[in-house]
C-alpha cells in the first residue's frame, strides 16, 4: 500500500474492486473507509534509526570467591595496608573479608594476615589451619595476574580470638614489585598445591630402583669416575680396577660422546684421544 497524499490510496493484492475513501492521515496513521467493513485506521511507520549502544554497567559483585584450578585454590579479600590497619593488636578487630601484610614493603613481609571469612562471605579457617610449612602461597591483584607476590609458609599459622585474625608467618619468595597491591585492591590468596592433594605437601613414596652391581669378592673396587675438568684432546686416566674396564664418556653437558682412540697403556693406566679438545667425565666398570 501507498499513500500520496489524504485522497490517494492504492491496495496492491486485490482480487477484486473495493470503493475506500480517505478520511484523513497524520504522520504515523492513515484513515480509511472501506465500503462494507467500516473506517479503519492504519500503521503507516517506519522503523527509526537504531541508537548507539550504551555505556557498560557497573562491575557487579563478587562471585563465590573461590576459584579453583590445577595450580591451587584461592579466595577474595579486600587489602588493607598497615598503615591503615596497624598491627593488629588487642582490641583492634580485624574486618571479615580483609588482608595485610605486617609492612607497607611487600618484600619486607614476615607475617601475612587474614580474616576467617573472605570478601564474599567463605569461612576458609579449616583451609589455613592445613596449610603445609614451607607450602607456596600466592597473592594477586584479583584482576590483573602479573601484579603478584609469593610467600613460603615458615611456621604454623595461629589465630587471636580477640583480633579476629589469622596470623601466617611467610618469606618472601617471588614477585614482580615491591608493592604490587594498593589500598582497597581486590585481591586473590591462596596456596599453591605442592605434593598430595592430602595437605600435607609430600608425595608418594617412588618405586625401588634397580639392585646396583656386585662387589668385588676381595673387597677392591668394581668401578671408576674420571672428572676431567679443562677441555683436552688427550685424557690419561689412572684407577684402581684390577680388570681391563669398558669405557664411557660424557661431555660436561651430559652428553655421551665417543674417543677417537681408546689405549690400555697398563693395567691400572688409560687414555683417550679425542679429534677436538673437551671436558667431561669418564666412567669405567
Amino acid at each position: 500500500m501507498s499513500v500520496a497524499g489524504p485522497d490517494d490510496l492504492t491496495l496492491r493484492g486485490m482480487r477484486s474492486s473495493v470503493e475506500i475513501d480517505v478520511l484523513g492521515d497524520s504522520e504515523n496513521e492513515v484513515t480509511i473507509d472501506i465500503a462494507g467493513a467500516g473506517t479503519q485506521s492504519i500503521d503507516i511507520s517506519l522503523p527509526g534509526v537504531i541508537g548507539p549502544t550504551g555505556p557498560t554497567g557497573p562491575r557487579g559483585p563478587a562471585g563465590g570467591g573461590e576459584g579453583a584450578g590445577a595450580a591451587g585454590r584461592f579466595f577474595d579479600y579486600i587489602y588493607v595496608p598497615t598503615d591503615e590497619m596497624t598491627t593488629f593488636g588487642v582490641g583492634e578487630l580485624m574486618t571479615d573479608g580483609t588482608l595485610s601484610f605486617d609492612t607497607i614493603d611487600q618484600p619486607d613481609a614476615s607475617v601475612i594476615y587474614v580474616s576467617s571469612l573472605t570478601a564474599s562471605g567463605v569461612d576458609v579457617a579449616a583451609r589455613i589451619v592445613a596449610l603445609p610449612i614451607g607450602g607456596p602461597l600466592w597473592v594477586q591483584d584479583r584482576d590483573d595476574s602479573s601484579m603478584h607476590a609469593t610467600f613460603l609458609l615458615t611456621g604454623s599459622p595461629t589465630f587471636d580470638p580477640v583480633t579476629k585474625a589469622w596470623s601466617l608467618p611467610v618469606s618472601y619468595d617471588a614477585g614482580n614489585s615491591a608493592a604490587p597491591l594498593e589500598a582497597g585492591q581486590d585481591v586473590l590468596a591462596g596456596a599453591l598445591d605442592v605434593g598430595s592433594s592430602s595437605g600435607d605437601g609430600v608425595g608418594p613414596t617412588g618405586p625401588t630402583g634397580p639392585t646396583g652391581p656386585p662387589g668385588g669378592g676381595d673387597g677392591s673396587p668394581v668401578a671408576h669416575a674420571h672428572h676431567q675438568t679443562s677441555a683436552a684432546t688427550t685424557w690419561t686416566i689412572t684407577h684402581p680396577l684390577t680388570f681391563q674396564p669398558s669405557v664411557t664418556v660424557v661431555d660436561s653437558l651430559k652428553q655421551e660422546i665417543w674417543p677417537g682412540r681408546v689405549e690400555y697403556l697398563t693395567p691400572s693406566v688409560i687414555r683417550l684421544t679425542f679429534s677436538a679438545s673437551v671436558a667431561g667425565e669418564c666412567y669405567l666398570s
